[in-house]
């Protein structure tokens, strides 16, 4: 018998993320912070995904990009390893470097955690 862990699952579909925002850092000159409420809508506890960070110009070219892995954008509070719980909103802060005047647009994407 060998020992396998099977990943948690996982459906980006069933997570919604709302509230985003992205502001300039209240106490750190040249930094923003992005906010946001991830939900998971599934019927079973998940991985928390990937979050891709990309700001863009008036052309939608990138200008700068990041993936945050969730032992990144999970507080003290909550492990690395730490599944999604159903139904139940989980606030992110992250602190970003401003990547200037140029970056207009800013989104986030979930990315799965495999």
């Amino acid at each position: 018998v060998t020992r396998c862990q099977m990943p948690a699952p996982q459906d980006l579909g069933r997570i919604d993320n709302s509230n985003l925002m992205v502001f300039k850092h209240p106490t750190v000159a040249g930094a923003l912070v992005l906010d946001t409420v991830l939900t998971n809508l599934a019927d079973f506890e998940q991985a928390f995904p990937l979050l891709k960070v990309t700001f863009s110009n008036f052309q939608d070219q990138i200008i700068a990009q990041r993936v945050f892995h969730p032992r990144e954008y999970l507080g003290s509070e909550i492990g690395p390893d730490a599944l999604m719980p159903k139904h139940q909103p989980v606030h992110l802060s992250l602190a970003l470097a401003d990547p200037g005047e140029q970056a207009v647009n800013y989104k986030l994407e979930l990315l799965p955690n495999r």
